[in-house]
């Protein structure tokens, strides 16, 4: 066991160092807004509908033919196009100058993961956040004679709850987390997915680093009054 000493000794050293590094680092808190209740018709009735009639379908051979025909009908499509993107971003830096926050870049990854999320909350018909390490904030409408929905209405959605903000206390609460995630002060990127079936339309937008961080400080720093 003695020739083994030294190692284990300088083992121990810098698992103690590392360990002493990982304490001291503060953990940030991330907390997500309570996504609002939904309205409309019951969750997954036209989805379901679609999927019955693919069922159906006597030249459907398997259930992945079935699933890839409901995909391709036109009203599964996403209309995440250049132009609403641009009005998303254009949105979000119009109220950020407000309050003294930097412009967001429009992150392709961003965008993609935002997407991928957007589409899953529509064959789902349900609001509820994703596991991204990002920042999040959801919008859902619903009509029943199909509507363009513009970028910036979702954004406008969420910078609206700025009117139930304390600034005298900041902090987080759960009717003003979009708004403090739309200017937080740190956040440099953000991306965004539209799904919608042509009634329903969920809009989903993620933030890099993620805003709303719980710790001693963090809202006083990036939630700014507006000036």
């Amino acid at each position: 066991m003695k020739r083994f000493s030294g190692p284990v000794k300088f083992l121990k050293a810098i698992y103690s160092k590392a360990a002493k590094k990982m304490h001291c680092r503060p953990q940030l808190a991330l907390v997500k807004p309570k996504p609002r209740p939904l309205s409309g018709p019951p969750p997954g009735f036209h989805l379901l509908t679609d999927l019955w009639l693919a069922y159906q379908d006597r030249n459907c051979r398997d259930l992945h033919l079935h699933l890839h025909l409901v995909r391709t009908i036109p009203q599964y499509t996403a209309r995440c196009d250049a132009s609403f993107k641009k009005e998303f971003l254009d949105a979000h830096n119009a109220y950020r100058r407000k309050h003294s926050a930097p412009g967001l870049t429009l992150s392709r990854e961003l965008c993609s993961s935002a997407q991928e999320w957007a589409d899953q909350l529509l064959a789902m018909k349900t609001m509820q956040h994703s596991s991204t390490k990002h920042g999040e904030n959801l919008y859902y409408a619903w009509s029943s004679t199909p509507k363009k929905l513009t970028g910036k209405e979702a954004v406008d959605n969420w910078y609206n709850e700025i009117k139930d903000y304390d600034f005298s206390n900041p902090g987080f609460h759960s009717n003003t987390g979009h708004f403090t995630q739309v200017v937080w002060k740190d956040t440099k990127e953000v991306g965004v997915g539209v799904a919608t079936d042509g009634q329903t339309v969920f809009v989903v937008g993620q933030y890099s680093p993620a805003g709303n961080i719980s710790n001693d400080g963090f809202f006083e720093k990036n939630v700014l009054p507006a000036e």
